[in-house]
């Protein structure tokens, strides 16, 4: 008999009914769950203990949750740390997203998201849309079968076709899109479907490239270039995934205006 191990999780708040609520919550949905009563506590178990999972608190006497966060990920490197606030911190939010937290939650928190994070079941559909057969080869080499759903079309007809049909999170354009190019497709899907997020992909050629950046400043996401590093693709991925279930997608920080 297979045994399944339980994904293990720690809270750490200097609330305690916000902690025992929230582990009695994740419990019950299957969990196993530890406490800290602050950012310090929740460091030493860290240091002890291999978590799957931190929920932390932002706001902690002591050292706060954010230096908490950092000083964990050295300790545990692949923990997936969740930061949580009651106070609107846009700029820190921004900040903890960009140095890998999974996301960051305001109070009171949406339980089913939590839940959902928790369970590592927060999936992003994805729409490729390139002309390029290597660069479709190696795109699943760059995501997680687990956590996003990959769609590759070769046009931005074929595209357009998809999307009046279905509804995508994220668009990869390649930049070299004949028989018009990446920059056109990217407005047309724009009008299309004005929440999709674009990230723009180009070859090293200078044309090409203004035309990625260009989509950049028109409010595509951000644009990465050829040949395509899996480990770029896969941490931007992540870091939009965060953003999105946070309610806080910006741009990384690239230099364009």
């Amino acid at each position: 008999m297979t045994v399944i191990q339980k994904r293990r999780v720690l809270i750490a708040d200097d609330e305690p009914s916000m902690r025992t609520t929230l582990a009695d919550i994740l419990v019950d949905n299957g969990f196993d769950v530890s406490t800290a009563q602050d950012g310090m506590a929740a460091v030493q178990m860290c240091q002890r203990e291999a978590y799957d999972v931190v929920l932390m608190d932002v706001r902690m006497p002591g050292i706060d949750g954010v230096e908490a966060f950092r000083r964990i990920r050295q300790s545990l490197g692949d923990v997936r740390v969740i930061l949580m606030s009651a106070y609107g911190e846009d700029d820190l939010k921004h900040q903890a997203l960009q140095d890998g937290a999974i996301a960051f939650l305001d109070k009171p928190l949406n339980l089913e998201t939590v839940i959902q994070l928790v369970a590592d079941s927060s999936n992003i559909s994805i729409l490729a849309i390139t002309h390029d057969h290597r660069f479709a080869e190696i795109l699943p080499t760059c995501l997680k079968p687990d956590s996003e759903k990959l769609t590759v079309v070769r046009s931005a007809q074929q595209a357009m076709e998809l999307m009046r049909q279905l509804s995508f999170d994220v668009a990869l354009i390649d930049a070299e899109l004949p028989p018009s190019n990446g920059l056109d497709c990217y407005l047309s899907i724009r009008q299309l479907s004005p929440t999709i997020t674009a990230i723009m992909v180009s070859p090293s050629e200078r044309d090409l490239v203004e035309l990625a950046e260009e989509a950049v400043r028109r409010t595509a996401y951000s644009v990465i270039t050829k040949p395509l590093e899996p480990e770029t693709l896969s941490e931007l991925i992540a870091q939009l995934r965060a953003q999105r279930i946070s309610g806080s997608v910006r741009k990384p920080d690239s230099g364009l205006s």
